[in-house]
C-alpha cells in the first residue's frame, strides 16, 4: 500500500479518535521493503512491528525466498538492524515447520545471540485439499510439544526475566493469575473483528472465506455487524468440543484450542486439535514448577529482580 497510505491511516486515527481513546498500531512484515523512511515513520508513530524470521540462514532461506527464488535471510537481518537504529519496537515471529521443529535450542540460541527478547512461534498448519492430510511442511502435535519442552527448560533456566515467549506467557498467565491472553483459549470466538481493504468483515483472520463474511463497513452499521447471527454462529463453534476434551484435566485452560486446528470436513469442529498433545505436554511440564514460578513472579512484581 505504500508509506503514504499508512501516513493517511494515522492522520485519520488522530482526526476521528475520541477523547481518552487509546489507539495502538502493529504491522506484520517480512521486512524486505523497510528502509530509513519507513523506520522513521514506524518509530515516530509508535508502531509495533512483527518481523518474520524462522531461524539462521540455512533454516530461514529454505522456505522464505524472494521472487528470484533466492533466500531472504540477509535482507531480513538488514531490516532488523535498521529498526534498531531508529528505535522501532519489534518482535520476532517464527514459523515452526518441518525444517526447524527438531532444532529448538539452535533456533533459540540464534535469537538470543542477536538479543531478540520478544519471540512468538506459530505452527505451520497446511492441509492438502484433496486428501485432507497435513502437508509435509506442517508440524504435528507431539513434535511441537517436544520442541516447546526443550525450549522451556532452556528459557526457564537462563532467561525467565529477560525474554518473552508468547506460548509460555499464555500458560503462565493462566496458572499464576487466571488470565487468558490469546483468543484461541477463550470460550467463544468473538474477541475481535477482521476488516479487509474493501470493508468486508470477518470474525477471524483464519476464516476470511466467503461463507464467513459477516458484513461490509461501507454498507452495514458496525453495531449490526457485531451482533450479526453469522458472527454469533461462528463464536459458538468453539464450544463444539469432543467428549474427550470435556473430560480433559486442562480443558478450563485451552477450551479445545483454536477451531482452525480442529476442523474436518466430515464432522466439523468437534475434533481434537492437532496441537492438543503439544498444549498438554507443555502445560503438564510447567505445572510442577508452579511454586517456584510464583516465587519468581512475586519477586519480579515487588521489584526485587
Amino acid at each position: 500500500m505504500g508509506l503514504d497510505f499508512f501516513r493517511d491511516v494515522v492522520a485519520f486515527e488522530q482526526k476521528y479518535s475520541r477523547t481518552g481513546q487509546v489507539i495502538e498500531n502493529s504491522i506484520q512484515t517480512n521486512g524486505l521493503l523497510l528502509d530509513d523512511l519507513w523506520c522513521e515513520f514506524l518509530a515516530k508513530e509508535n508502531f509495533l512491528v512483527g518481523i518474520s524470521l524462522d531461524g539462521p540462514a540455512h533454516i530461514h532461506d529454505y522456505y522464505r525466498k524472494d521472487h528470484r527464488q533466492e533466500g531472504t535471510f540477509n535482507g531480513v537481518m538488514q531490516s532488523i538492524e535498521l529498526m534498531k537504529k531508529h528505535g522501532v519496537q519489534f518482535n520476532i515471529l517464527c514459523l515452526l515447520t518441518d525444517r526447524n521443529v527438531k532444532s529448538p535450542l539452535e533456533i533459540y540460541n540464534f535469537f538470543r545471540f542477536h538479543d531478540f527478547r520478544y519471540i512468538q512461534f506459530i505452527n505451520c498448519f497446511e492441509i492438502a485439499e484433496i486428501s485432507g492430510t497435513l502437508k509435509p511442511c506442517s508440524v504435528r502435535g507431539e513434535e511441537t510439544g517436544e520442541f516447546y519442552i526443550k525450549l522451556f527448560d532452556e528459557w526457564f533456566k537462563n532467561d525467565f526475566f529477560d525474554v518473552s515467549v508468547r506460548f509460555f506467557e499464555d500458560i503462565l498467565l493462566y496458572l499464576v493469575d487466571g488470565v487468558k491472553a490469546s483468543c484461541c483459549y477463550n470460550s467463544t470466538c468473538d474477541s475481535y473483528l477482521v476488516v479487509e481493504y474493501n470493508g468486508d468483515c470477518y470474525p477471524c483472520d483464519f476464516f476470511v472465506f466467503k461463507d464467513w463474511k459477516i458484513g461490509n463497513l461501507m454498507q452495514n452499521d458496525l453495531r449490526a455487524i457485531m451482533k450479526s447471527p453469522l458472527r454469533k454462529s461462528f463464536a459458538s463453534r468453539k464450544a463444539e468440543i469432543s467428549e474427550i476434551c470435556r473430560k480433559c484435566s486442562i480443558a478450563s485452560f485451552c477450551k479445545g484450542d483454536c477451531i482452525r486446528f480442529r476442523y474436518l470436513p466430515t464432522n466439523g469442529y468437534k475434533n481434537i486439535s492437532e496441537y492438543c498433545a503439544a498444549i498438554k505436554m507443555l502445560y503438564n511440564h510447567i505445572e510442577p514448577k508452579l511454586p517456584e514460578i510464583r516465587l519468581r513472579v512475586a519477586a519480579y512484581r515487588d521489584g526485587l529482580v
